[in-house]
């Protein structure tokens, strides 16, 4: 987890600056991975009154 300067559009129209942080999740590919995402955000845009959160996915391979 790192921080950021998040930057949206809200449902008013209006552009919307705050800190934010960004949080890297590595994870594999599965129905129930996904659910508990989506419930780990519901959670977070209720707890802290947002409108919607960044979710962004992409396919990587990771060898140690």
């Amino acid at each position: 987890m790192w921080e950021a300067n998040g930057q949206w559009r809200g449902s008013n129209g209006k552009i919307n600056r705050e800190r934010a942080k960004v949080l890297l999740l590595v994870h594999t590919e599965a129905a129930d991975v996904r659910a508990a995402i989506m419930s780990i955000i519901a959670e977070y845009k209720h707890d802290f009154q947002q409108e919607s959160v960044l979710w962004e996915t992409a396919p990587v391979c990771a060898a140690f």
